[in-house]
């Protein structure tokens, strides 16, 4: 019943892998072809926009060229007696402009803004014609800065022809100094023409638009007419068209003067999608035909792969049926044939393992058995103990079956502050605890034990069992119970002493500062402990001297002072000097020297000795005169 079903399996498998594989292949190649074309496009869009862009740019300079060629003349036509108007008509008549008719009309202001001269190829004008241009851009700008100025561009009224004023400054040629404007209005019909006319793909199309997005140009004049304004949110990529159709949009801007133009290059996208979609077709039909082969050529794989493996899945239920005999042999060179004899292997090597398992586990109970402290594994729910070892069972008392009836003789659980749950505490830390417990012998006897507690996680988790080891502390206790009695009663003799009491590191460093100490020299223990002693109340004229002295007791714990009582100057916090008797001490810790010295501050003492003397030299000298006066009257 399961050789149907692997097989099964195993075919729905291998078909849905090869579909799922050539349908991600199919969709990448899709993507990739997409965005070939798209890029292919996008650039050829790219190419025709800058290339209508330069032809209009072109058109539009060589007119400037030309204008300026002709405004440096005007000096030189009007030496020669040439009138303002014959000046104009000689421009307007030149080649360039007679073939493509770009210039309509010419206008020639006077420094003061006002036309002197107006010709034009449609009308005749009279001097009551002439306009008044002192406060308009078209003669402000170049008379300013002496540059050409563009104009915007403007459409005639019914016929939206596209006009746009070009004015340039005519330069005195001793001066330099703008001397007269050259005013002239541009038809932009046949730049545009040339700059749109070109077509892309089927669909695709050329526009221009102004700055602000005012549409200028555009095959279809009707979207000129409908005064039609385009602002892309990207200079180029796919988004919405004029009419809001999704289209591929190229742009190029074009700087002329003081004017900006944009040329977009358009493209519809369903027609950068047809053109993606030839390709897509040819590689679909080469995909489907693949797949059914590579379908074909899997399953005759698979069948020649199962057969073997279902021979060795019998082998392997026997196996797990306990059924540890020899397995199926198959003599091949390939992955199945080291499965076969990996699974003959793996049958020997477990019996191997369950005689090593049997020898550990025999191991493990010789080493529990020999231990000398108690060890217990106890059930985390009900505290009965599942696993103890013979120092665990405390002679008699083998038939209790928790933790608390066997070590405290009690009939409920721990769990007063003296004697704290360890498996609870367990659980709570979810880790190692250490408490300690009073326990009670076969015989009665108190114990102190340290006892270490050790969760045991199952597979999800959860603490199950616990792993008690208790180690007898009642001697360490009981020393340390001594211990601390004798550093009790060392503080009390230091705390109560009248004499300072200080101990020196091998360093020279405080390690012991008594409140005789505080008094006798102004210090607080926390100002003195681990400061250098020397440095505290040692003058400083005398340090050099005991600096030599501190190296001979670090080295030999020997000294002058060591072993005896000496008087000596110290130094209080306020830098005051008074006189000490030091006795000193050597003490060897862990192979180094400390000094323990008593300071007693003579101070009281030197005082009454000064007096002693001062006295004892009064009587000396009231002896001397008595001495003399008796002798003298006797004399």
């Amino acid at each position: 019943m399961k050789q149907p079903g692997i097989r099964r399996k195993v075919v729905a498998g291998v078909i849905l892998l090869s579909a799922v594989s050539f349908l991600l292949l199919g969709i990448a190649l899709s993507l990739l072809i997409f965005r070939s074309e798209k890029a292919h496009l996008l650039a050829l869009q790219r190419e025709i926009a800058v290339f209508a862009g330069n032809e209009m740019l072109w058109d539009i300079h060589e007119l400037d060229a030309l204008l300026s060629v002709s405004a440096e003349h005007y000096d030189k036509s009007r030496r020669n007696g040439q009138s303002e108007a014959a000046f104009l008509a000689q421009v307007l008549a030149s080649r360039h402009m007679a073939h493509h008719n770009i210039l309509d009309e010419l206008s020639l202001l006077d420094v003061n803004g006002k036309e002197r001269a107006r010709l034009s190829r449609t009308a005749v004008f009279f001097e009551s014609d002439l306009r008044d241009f002192s406060k308009a851009d078209e003669f402000i700008l170049p008379g300013k800065t002496g540059e050409i100025y563009f104009g915007p561009v403007l459409f005639e009224e019914g016929i939206s022809s596209p006009h746009m004023l070009v004015a340039l400054p005519v330069l005195d040629a001793r001066s330099y100094t703008v001397r007269a404007v050259l005013l002239g209005s541009i038809r932009l019909n046949r730049i545009w023409e040339n700059a749109v006319e070109r077509s892309i793909g089927i669909a695709g199309l050329i526009f221009i638009t102004s700055e602000d997005g005012k549409v200028l140009a555009h095959p279809d004049q009707s979207v000129i007419y409908r005064n039609t304004y385009f602002k892309p949110k990207a200079p180029e990529g796919i988004q919405a068209g004029l009419n809001g159709e999704k289209v591929m949009l190229a742009s190029k801007i074009v700087h002329v003067g003081n004017r900006t133009f944009v040329v977009y290059a358009s493209l519809p996208l369903r027609e950068v999608l047809a053109l993606s979609l030839q390709t897509l077709s040819a590689t679909a039909v080469f995909l489907v035909l693949f797949l059914f082969c590579s379908i074909a050529v899997s399953l005759f794989a698979v069948n020649r792969l199962l057969r073997p493996i279902e021979d060795l899945a019998g082998s392997a239920r026997d196996i797990s049926a306990g059924r540890l005999s020899p397995t199926v042999q198959l003599d091949r060179d390939d992955e199945i044939g080291e499965l076969s004899g990996a699974l003959s292997t793996m049958t020997n090597k477990l019996i191997e393992t369950i005689r090593s398992l049997e020898q550990r586990n025999e191991l493990l109970n010789n080493i529990l058995n020999s231990l000398s402290h108690p060890f217990y594994v106890i059930d985390a729910c009900d505290y009965t103990i599942k696993l103890a070892n013979p120092a665990a069972r405390f002679g008699d008392l083998t038939g209790c079956e928790t933790c608390y009836a066997l070590t405290h003789h009690s009939t409920e659980p721990c769990r007063d502050a003296e004697h704290p749950c360890v498996i609870q505490q367990v659980m709570e830390v979810r880790g190692p605890v250490r408490v300690e417990h009073v326990h009670y012998d076969s015989q009665g006897r108190v114990l102190i034990m340290e006892i270490h507690g050790y969760p045991i996680f199952d597979a999800e988790g959860n603490i199950v069992q616990v792993i008690e080891y208790n180690i007898d502390i009642t001697g360490r206790k009981k020393v340390e119970e001594k211990l601390l009695l004798s550093e009790q009663r060392n503080r009390a003799i230091t705390a109560t002493a009248n004499d300072a009491i200080i101990m020196m590191d091998p360093d020279g460093r405080v390690s012991i500062w008594n409140p005789a100490s505080e008094i006798i020299f102004g210090y607080t223990e926390e100002e003195a402990l681990g400061k250098s002693l020397h440095d505290l109340i040692m003058p400083e004229r005398y340090r050099e001297v005991f600096n030599r002295g501190m190296e001979e007791f670090s080295a030999t714990g020997r000294g002058g002072a060591v072993g005896s009582s000496i008087e000596l100057t110290a130094r209080r916090k306020d830098g005051s000097e008074f006189p000490v008797e030091l006795s000193l001490s050597a003490l060897q810790m862990k192979g180094r020297w400390h000094a323990v010295g008593i300071v007693r501050d003579i101070t009281q003492r030197k005082l009454a000795e000064s007096r002693i003397l001062e006295s004892l030299s009064e009587k000396e000298l009231l002896l001397h005169e008595i001495h003399h006066r008796v002798k003298n009257n006797m004399q």
